[in-house]
């Protein structure tokens, strides 16, 4: 024990190197272990890219609808971007919604696509149903959503949605 002190102590210098040098290894280790885990932080092993932005997934008012379970994420094995929520009725009636907007910006405000919703059912009292719309426009940008009543004027510009808005009359 007494070699081992003696060692340490006519040594100072170079063990305080080491020791240095461990623990530098050590933060550089632990820097590239979350530079990797944030970068894949929104993926999972099926090629799903998670947009997981809050102006996306924060839950929403529309009509007499709260939009909650909101998920917009890339699909890379068919390079489409695919929008869910649940529109659920808290009222004491019927409630009945055909088509609808729904608006991407990114974050400048600045309108990225519009999609068109629909529901086309009756949502009774205390019940939900699903809202599904899909996109080849990059949507990896978006930050803000928003629903608004239905404006075919919104669907001029993009060739997408205007399939989508025919096969829904």
């Amino acid at each position: 024990m007494n070699k081992i002190n003696n060692i340490l102590i006519n040594n100072k210098k170079k063990v305080i190197i080491i020791i240095s040098i461990i623990i530098i290894l050590l933060l550089v280790i632990f820097i590239i272990n979350g530079i990797i885990n944030k970068n894949n932080k929104n993926k999972d092993n099926n090629g799903i890219i998670l947009n997981t932005n809050k102006g996306i997934i924060e839950k929403i008012k529309f009509e007499d609808l709260d939009i909650d379970n909101i998920t917009l994420y890339k699909d890379n094995k068919n390079k489409m971007y695919i929008f869910n929520a649940d529109a659920i009725n808290n009222t004491n009636k019927n409630i009945k919604v055909d088509r609808f907007n729904i608006e991407f910006y990114d974050k400048d405000n600045k309108l990225i696509i519009t999609l068109l919703g629909y529901i086309g059912v009756n949502i009774s009292p205390n019940s939900k149903t699903t809202i599904n719309a899909t996109t080849s426009i990059d949507l990896s940008k978006a930050v803000k959503k928003k629903l608004t009543k239905y404006d075919a004027s919104k669907f001029t510009n993009n060739k997408d949605e205007k399939v989508e808005e025919k096969k829904a009359n």
